[in-house]
């Protein structure tokens, strides 16, 4: 099982500094690197590496990081230290102090601010889940080092922003016509590269964005039905009910009524 330690997520530093660990810690620690960075076992090796690059480095082991200066003072990053689960993590072959691009840190980072959460308030169910969690971040881990789609692609860095804010504004009006002539590309292309990166369609990316934020405000606000169809994109209350029901087995009113 998994027990965290210490959980801190969008940690920004504004002024030059090195982390020069020769003895390591004594935990084991995920890092995600949020701007360009040196990282090395030591400064002697550090070599500059991309933002949205993670490392695992196991307690005791050393290494060293610092910000690229000439790109800017701010540095950012997000870390958690913790008790690792060894069976778990014998089992994912996750390489020790070896950058890991992570094709989808949008995700990443809600899980970074899950565990956050939940090692602060401590309920009853907050040791499953972060154990649930942390081994949920290691698999995508997994995932990003099976990955074949480039990093530093011309399109990467469009395609991560466009799915982010595909999740954090499902009421705007996302067609893809919008969505192709955003990247100037074909459709069949928009496809292929949002399927290789993502394991999803665009089209699907949509309706799902919609449909969890529909969940949300069913259960936590007292918005009416219409108003939550409007909100959450939809412009007909009959598509949006159909949809809402084909994807989660249960009407807008009956979920709202078992959830609350």
């Amino acid at each position: 099982m998994f027990y965290v330690k210490y959980a801190c997520v969008h940690s920004i530093n504004q002024h030059y500094f090195e982390s020069n660990m020769q003895s390591g810690i004594y935990y084991d620690l995920i890092i995600l690197f949020h701007t360009p960075y040196y990282f090395g076992t030591s400064k002697s090796t550090a070599t500059e590496q991309l933002p949205n690059t993670m490392f695992y480095i196991p307690k005791n082991t050393p290494y060293y990081y610092s910000p690229v200066v000439e790109r800017g003072s701010i540095y950012e990053d997000s870390l958690i230290q913790f008790n690792k689960d060894e069976f778990f993590i014998k089992n994912m072959h996750i390489p020790e102090r070896e950058p890991i691009y992570i094709n989808d840190s949008f995700w990443m980072i809600r899980l970074f601010e899950f565990i956050s959460y939940h090692n602060y308030i401590g309920s009853a169910t907050s040791m499953n889940i972060i154990d649930n969690s942390m081994q949920t971040i290691f698999l995508m881990m997994s995932d990003s080092l099976k990955c074949n789609y480039p990093s530093g692609s011309t399109y990467q860095d469009k395609l991560q922003t466009l799915r982010k804010e595909i999740y954090e504004r499902p009421d705007l009006s996302w067609n893809m016509n919008m969505i192709t002539q955003y990247l100037n590309l074909s459709r069949g292309h928009v496809h292929k590269l949002y399927k290789d990166l993502f394991g999803t369609s665009c089209t699907q990316d949509i309706i799902n964005s919609r449909i969890q934020k529909s969940k949300y405000l069913l259960i936590y606000s007292n918005l009416s039905i219409s108003k939550i169809c409007i909100e959450c994109g939809y412009n007909n209350i009959e598509h949006f009910s159909r949809q809402f029901t084909r994807i989660t087995g249960r009407t807008p009113s009956e979920y709202r009524n078992l959830n609350r």
